[in-house]
């Protein structure tokens, strides 16, 4: 199911309560955050997809590979990144980045993250200048509507277009 992203937070709970509702009944959520179609400063767009090791990756892999399918983003180069704390899980971190990109058979740039800063300050310190993110969204039972809203328009306010995805995890690419 797909919504746009509720330009005043009055309309956050409704369209969380959905969220939550749809997700409940097993099926996938795409929500989109449109900042317009950016202008091409370079020859190719850029998409990064960040991923956490969760069942979203599959499904953001899969969109993200779609949206290459366009003739204006034909071109674009697509990077799956990762944060982890420390450098202990790196060689993981990285093959099970690398086996995504495989298992999704997409051209993509594989790349983990070593930080322990805040994911805000990482997210736009990689991402700020690349066309579109992919980010998974995993609303928090505890966390009210309103607080989520909020939380994700200060994450995503200086940031380019972004795809939030939580997936059923129904579209696995490595099943």
């Amino acid at each position: 199911v797909l919504f746009g992203w509720p330009r005043r937070a009055e309309r956050a709970e409704a369209m969380f309560r959905h969220v939550r509702s749809i997700a409940g009944l097993g099926k996938s959520v795409v929500v989109v955050v449109d900042k317009g179609l950016p202008p091409v400063v370079r020859n190719a767009r850029r998409i990064d997809i960040w991923w956490r090791g969760e069942q979203n990756g599959s499904l953001m892999a899969t969109l993200a590979h779609l949206l290459t399918l366009n003739w204006e983003w034909r071109n674009s180069q697509v990077r799956v990144l990762r944060v982890i704390g420390d450098k202990a899980g790196r060689e993981s971190s990285s093959q099970a980045v690398r086996s995504l990109i495989e298992a999704a058979r997409i051209d993509a740039e594989a790349r983990v993250i070593i930080s322990t800063e805040p994911f805000a300050e990482v997210l736009r310190s990689h991402s700020a200048k690349t066309d579109v993110v992919f980010l998974g969204l995993q609303p928090a039972e505890e966390e009210s509507s309103t607080d989520l809203y909020k939380r994700l328009s200060s994450l995503l306010e200086p940031m380019p277009t972004a795809i939030l995805v939580h997936s059923s995890g129904e579209a696995d690419v490595f099943a």
